[in-house]
This record gives C-alpha cells, structure tokens and sequence, in this order.
C-alpha cells in the first residue's frame, strides 16, 4: 500500500503536478485513503485548482474522492471509469447532471447521497446494459432522477 501521506506532501510541494501525477499510481494514492475524509477530496481539489483532471488517471471514483465538493454542477466520467465507489459525491449539493461511460459496471452504495439537486444522469450505453450495472443503493435517496439512455428514458420508479 502507497503512503498516502508521503504522496499528498509530494503532490502539495511538486510544482509540476500534471508530470507528478503522470508518473504516479494515483489509484493506489485515492485507495490508500480510506480514513480521512478530508484529504481525498482535498486532493481531488488541489488537482482541479491546477486544471489537472484526476479522473483522467484513475479507473474509478473513489470513495469520497468528490465529496461535498459544492462548486461541481456537471461531470463527464471518462471511458477509463468502471466503478463509481460508495459516497464518492456525497454532498455535492450542486451536481445537477452526471454522464457516465458504458463501461461503468458498478455503482456503490449512497455513490450520489445527499445529491439534492442531482436530476439528469446521461448513460452512453441502452437501458438493458444500465440495468446490468450493479448498483448499491447509488440512487435511494432520489425520486426525481431521469437516466437518459442511447435508446430511451428511464424514469425513478424503475430504478
């Protein structure tokens, strides 16, 4: 396991962050934390306030790895991502619409908790492979949610 600590100070005190990050196992630096809420969001702000795309560099959203970031309205998930892990945007009370790969396959537990103005999910892929996802609980607390799909709508009752 990557010492999370050692790699957030070398990310803190790098001024090259983009070469830093390139050269880094940033899943393994995202994985490592667990613990401590604050310094996987902290890291994923850090990042963005020096226009690098963590999510460029991962194969999933991490758990908490965007939580209670409330400046993110909208974002694209790249293709890379498979796993949307438990809590990973908690709290981001200002998300309003999310596009997720078709080669996201799993969606953790409470993924989108707290949410409240999450309304709009595009998925890339139909409805028949959304609901091959497995999906933990990512939308409970949702009863407004659309998921627009390549080939059709599915609406919150059929989540």
């Amino acid at each position: 396991m990557v010492d999370f600590r050692t790699q957030v100070e070398k990310f803190l005190n790098n001024p090259t962050i983009r070469e830093l990050v390139e050269e880094s196992d940033l899943d393994s630096v995202y994985a490592s934390y667990i613990e401590t809420r604050g310094w996987a969001n902290e890291l994923t702000r850090y990042l963005l306030e020096h226009d690098v795309n963590p999510l460029e560099y991962v194969s999933k959203v991490h758990k908490l790895m965007y939580a209670d970031i409330k400046e993110l309205a909208s974002i694209d998930l790249p293709s890379n991502i498979t796993t949307i892990e438990d809590e990973a945007f908690l709290e981001c009370t200002c998300l309003r619409s999310i596009n997720i790969p078709e080669t996201v396959k799993i969606l953790g537990n409470n993924a989108f908790g707290e949410c409240i103005n999450l309304d709009t999910v595009h998925y890339a892929g139909t409805k028949q492979a959304w609901r091959k996802i497995r999906m933990y609980g990512a939308f409970d607390s949702m009863s407004d949610i659309l998921v627009y799909c390549s080939d059709g709508i599915i609406y919150p009752e059929e989540l």
